[in-house]
């Protein structure tokens, strides 16, 4: 029996197909595991392990900074140790810096190379509101690296939104009255937005996390916009570079401050 050509590119072909779905066959196909979650208790505990994994950052990127009084848009180097420490040097068209904040928790000094000044006071919510959302410095080191404050207890409601396939997860703030909401992705838990609200229900301040990529052990956002409650003052952050736990050395944290810049003292 003869074939004429064009059963002869039909068979060719229904052979193809068998040949690749006997192939398929014996390749096992990865399926991904679901994180199993039973209830908002489960689900913070993991949140909180992985937070309290990264004690330490540093990260190279863009920043952002947008208030009713300026906006500013440049490149910047992040070096922080939990719980709140954090050196953040802004840098110019050359590549050096213009402006560094450094701060211990504490005392809060930003030093403007421009002006040959630097300002030097106490970490306080009305001097840290020139620069960022009303954040205290331990949640901000928390937040730069896709993550938030959270106490290990204290009530908490789980809700699963499944058009979004995501947990909404409304947590009470021991630390402080308020209210703190978080949505987290049901198949990988990383969060990616969340919001802040004082003892009146009252939005203080809201953050996105984007562009989850790995990082070693980890995968963190590499996109971060973090926004006051009433929307007129927006902190974006870009890292091109991330790096989780490095070794930092109280050195690389210091401040160096030149003998001739003048020290001008934030209001109390």
């Amino acid at each position: 029996m003869t074939l004429d050509r064009s059963s002869h590119f039909r068979l060719l072909a229904v052979v193809s197909v068998l040949v690749w779905l006997a192939a398929c066959a014996r390749v096992p196909i990865e399926t991904k595991i679901r994180p199993d979650i039973h209830s908002a208790q489960d689900l913070r505990a993991r949140l909180l392990a992985r937070a309290q994994a990264i004690q330490s950052f540093e990260a190279k990127g863009r920043v952002t900074y947008i208030s009713p009084d300026q906006k500013y848009n440049g490149t910047a180097n992040f070096l922080g140790s939990k719980p709140q420490t954090l050196r953040v040097d802004v840098l110019n068209f050359w590549g050096q810096s213009a402006l560094s904040i450094h701060t211990d928790g504490d005392e809060l000094q930003i030093l403007d190379y421009r002006q040959g000044k630097l300002f030097r006071g106490p970490v306080t919510t009305r001097n840290l509101a020139a620069f960022i959302p009303p954040v205290k410095i331990s949640e901000l080191l928390e937040v730069l690296t896709g993550s938030v404050v959270l106490s290990p207890q204290g009530p908490a409601q789980m809700t699963y939104m499944a058009e979004q396939d995501q947990y909404r997860l409304d947590l009470s703030n021991q630390d402080r009255p308020g209210h703190t909401v978080l949505w987290v992705d049901a198949q990988n838990l990383q969060i990616m937005a969340g919001e802040w609200s004082d003892a009146q229900k009252q939005l203080l301040f809201k953050v996105k996390f984007q562009d989850y990529q790995p990082e070693g052990r980890y995968t963190l956002p590499h996109q971060i916009i973090l926004t006051t409650g009433d929307n007129k003052r927006q902190l974006r952050l870009h890292y091109r570079e991330l790096t989780v736990n490095p070794q930092v050395t109280s050195e690389a944290l210091t401040l160096m401050v030149p003998a001739q810049v003048q020290q001008v003292p934030f209001p109390p």
